[in-house]
């Protein structure tokens, strides 16, 4: 759930712990798979899954102009599978409001777009890129996704 965290035996990281991480002083032999408000504040707001939201949605706008194709791109890269029709219907219809939102207010975009370290390529419409973004990070806060076996 987490690359290169810093841990400690004593004390746990807090995402893991939100995340359900075992104890480290005893062998755990399965995982507890829980779904809480918690979790999904983390994965929306935490800089890390903001960032990786955002990398995965630049990289999904550069594959393809077609929304259509940049959400099954997304949810093979996520969930390893295509989404049905009707999530394929409510992600597009969620990219659009947001790309209009994006749009009618750049600063907004140029603000979810500085979030995390790693840059973003000069040539993409940010509206474009910030709400696929937000597509990204609905479908990394999908039960399934959080609590895959």
């Amino acid at each position: 759930r987490g690359l290169y965290t810093f841990w400690k035996r004593a004390a746990h990281h807090p995402m893991m712990s939100t995340f359900d991480a075992p104890n480290r002083e005893v062998c755990t032999f399965s995982r507890s798979a829980t779904n809480t408000p918690l979790q999904a504040l983390v994965l929306l707001h935490d800089p890390q899954f903001v960032e990786a939201a955002r990398v995965l949605a630049a990289k999904l706008v550069q594959s393809s102009n077609r929304v259509e194709s940049r959400i099954q791109q997304g949810y093979l890269t996520i969930l390893s599978r295509d989404p049905s029709g009707l999530e394929l219907e409510k992600l597009s219809e969620l990219y659009e409001a947001e790309f209009s939102a994006f749009q009618a207010n750049d600063k907004e975009a140029e603000k979810l777009l500085a979030v995390g370290e790693a840059p973003l390529e000069d040539n993409l419409d940010p509206a474009e890129v910030a709400a696929m973004t937000m597509v990204v990070r609905t479908i990394m806060n999908l039960s399934e996704t959080i609590t895959k076996h």
